[in-house]
């Protein structure tokens, strides 16, 4: 699942080389042929640059919903065990149990066995001594008898006790029968109960196999999501490298168009979520500030000046518009909710032109406004340089 994506094509030499533009009808027009080459260069560079980091997010989407699948499939699969695991020991409870009375039974049976063993030993024992004796026990209790009664009397005992002796031991079989059709049904329930369990135990064995390919799959995406991410954040190291190099190229003999910037927003929406400097939360360097403001706001362009982006970037910024004011400074603005119409690449806007909308495209959290203002390539504090309240700024842009 590793490398599912191609390396960058476009090289930091290139880079360095080169400017961000989009295609368009509309022509920046240079002193040389050198510069107005490496700036066509440039638009076909950043084109390929913005698919391939649009194919980049499509399969770090992908992935992560695959990771998430897999993650909730893993979870399923866990609780699954932990419920196999409940029941095994529950099984195990019950043969254990099912196996302690099989060996009372055992032990029961043993005894009657035993018992009626030696009790019919006895009775076989009398009938043999009768039959020996024969005729002679009878006439012994006739001649013995005081009377006619007593010997009837002792006839009768004799046959008694002989039937007595029948049906105690047919007792001793019906609950030797008893003990044995128990003990069946015991072996039975066991034989159940341990077949049960080794379904569970197979089961509980397929589930956690599962887990691991889970676990080894859900390994893999990781890495390929990591990997995904350090070709987006290389990407963004290249957008950043080519603001910085724009002025190398473009306005090499226009002066600054002069006087203090405006507030890129109406006053009223003045409060900065974020600003410019190294920010603790991600630990990174914020080179612009972010301002607060309601979807659809009107963003205005600080200065007179010529449009040299103005396009969707895939690298964080959402839609974005750069605009050129001379001697090298311009201003940035990003995660726009749409452009102004009928402006484009090349394109002349003037103070306070609308040139675009507030949204929260790109990398963005909510609605704002990313303004930076960068001068021979370097990224300065915003606040240094225009305020809200339009009152006399720290420092001027002059050059």
């Amino acid at each position: 699942m590793k490398n599912r994506f191609i390396a960058v094509g476009i090289t930091l030499g290139i880079v360095f080389a080169t400017v961000f533009s989009i295609g368009s009808a509309a022509k920046i027009q240079f002193e040389n042929k050198e510069d107005a080459a490496a700036y066509e260069q440039a638009q076909d560079d950043l084109a390929n640059l913005n698919a391939e980091q649009d194919r980049l997010k499509k399969e770090l989407a992908a992935a992560k919903k695959e990771k998430d699948n897999l993650l909730k499939q893993k979870d399923i699969l866990e609780d699954q065990v932990i419920a196999t695991d409940a029941e095994i020991v529950t099984l195990n409870w019950v043969i254990s149990d099912l196996n302690t009375r099989l060996e009372k039974k055992n032990a029961e049976l043993l005894v009657a066995e035993e018992k009626y063993a030696e009790y019919y030993e006895k009775y076989t024992s009398r009938i043999r001594a009768s039959y020996e004796v024969g005729e002679l026990s009878y006439i012994e209790v006739i001649l013995t008898s005081a009377n006619f009664s007593e010997m009837l009397t002792r006839i009768d005992f004799v046959s008694d006790m002989m039937e007595y002796d029948k049906y105690l031991l047919d007792e001793m079989k019906e609950s030797i029968s008893f003990v044995e059709e128990t003990k069946a049904t015991i072996e039975n329930e066991l034989r159940i109960q341990e077949e049960a369990l080794a379904q569970l135990q197979e089961a509980k064995a397929t589930q956690e196999a599962q887990v691991l390919e889970l676990s080894s799959l859900t390994e893999e995406l990781e890495d390929e999501i990591s990997e995904i991410e350090d070709a987006e954040a290389k990407f963004l190291r290249l957008e950043k490298e080519l603001d910085a190099k724009i002025q190398e190229l473009l306005d090499k003999q226009k002066k600054y168009v002069g006087g203090d910037i405006i507030w890129p927003l109406p006053p009223e929406y003045d409060y900065i979520t974020s600003g410019y400097g190294y920010r603790t939360f991600d630990n990174a360097f914020h080179d612009a500030i972010d301002i607060a403001a309601p979807g659809g706001t009107p963003i205005y362009a600080v200065n007179d000046g010529t449009i040299i982006m103005y396009q969707w970037v895939n690298t964080g910024g959402g839609n974005k518009v750069v605009i050129d004011h001379g001697s090298k400074i311009t201003t940035t603005y990003c995660h726009l909710s749409k452009f102004q119409d009928g402006l484009k690449v090349g394109s002349e806007v003037k103070k306070g032109d609308i040139i675009g909308y507030v949204g929260t495209t790109g990398s963005s959290t909510g609605n704002h406004l990313h303004f930076r203002i960068a001068v021979n390539g370097s990224t300065v504090d915003p606040r240094d340089y225009v305020n809200a309240q339009g009152t006399e700024p720290a420092k001027k842009l002059e050059w």
